[in-house]
């Protein structure tokens, strides 16, 4: 029984539409569910008066036309986690092995969690002489964004 001033949010596939001729376009057999929000829904400083979400049977925005304009591009916003694996010298044969070492990244540890007492990361180099790169970025517990560049040369 309430009416909002401003049009609800709509999105298809959680795709925000601007032009709602798309959805008045859909073809009703490829829609799976729709989900609206009735009240008002805060994001932060962003007030929506009211969602409609339709969720088609393929849940990729493949079901719908697009306008001449308009590009479709895939993307994962999560990336696979991949697992590195530098090589371990824990003992002198290993040490003395004579097979090259020949990377280009040191270390790589996306969920690297560090604590306040001055933890620190030890690595072996690479056989390659050159100057590395030293690239630090993550977040502070306070949401703080922490970076540091800085550089050390194999000879």
């Amino acid at each position: 029984g309430s009416f909002y001033e401003e049009p609800p949010l709509v999105m298809i596939d959680g795709v925000i539409l601007n032009d709602l001729t798309i959805l008045a376009e859909l073809n009703p057999d490829v829609v799976e569910k729709i989900e609206v929000v009735k009240t008002p829904y805060l994001i932060g400083d962003l007030i929506l008066h009211g969602i409609v979400n339709v969720i088609t049977r393929s849940g990729d925005f493949s079901s719908v036309s697009l306008p001449d304009y308009a590009m479709l591009y895939r993307f994962r916003p999560v990336e696979n986690r991949f697992l590195f694996t530098a090589p371990q010298y824990n003992d002198e044969k290993s040490m003395q092995s004579r097979k090259p070492d020949l990377r280009n990244t040191l270390y790589w540890n996306p969920s690297l969690k560090s604590n306040s007492t001055g933890e620190s990361l030890t690595l072996w180099t690479s056989d390659l002489p050159g100057t590395y790169i030293i690239n630090i970025q993550g977040l502070a517990e306070s949401g703080k964004m922490i970076s540091f560049k800085g550089s050390f040369r194999v000879k």
